[in-house]
């Protein structure tokens, strides 16, 4: 209950916790500081198939996440900038603004 201490979830802990449903989301509700956008092995956000981003993005809606979105992602030494556009048109796509889809 300290109010330096927040909380911070990971879409693939999620996943791999089968812990998507809305129930961790209500617990962490007023507490959620930061949210990891990834995907399993590091890969570019939205590659895998496997994280459900949109009931992601349904659950931090429902209970009205404004805290920090970060997109985690391995880089690509081959094309290091065009991995990292790609991953953030895709969190801009699926995730911002969590109000307005």
């Amino acid at each position: 209950e300290h109010p330096a201490l927040g909380l911070h979830l990971g879409a693939t802990a999620l996943m791999r916790n089968e812990e998507m449903g809305h129930s961790p989301f209500c617990l962490v509700r007023g507490r959620l500081d930061h949210v990891h956008l990834d995907e399993p092995g590091g890969l570019v956000l939205g590659d895998s198939g496997r994280v459900d981003h949109v009931d992601l993005r349904r659950h931090l809606a429902a209970i009205s996440y404004r805290g920090f979105v970060g997109v985690v992602q391995r880089h690509d030494p081959a094309d290091p900038l065009g991995a990292v556009r790609r991953g953030l048109r895709f969190a801009d796509r699926t995730f911002l603004p969590l109000d307005t889809r």
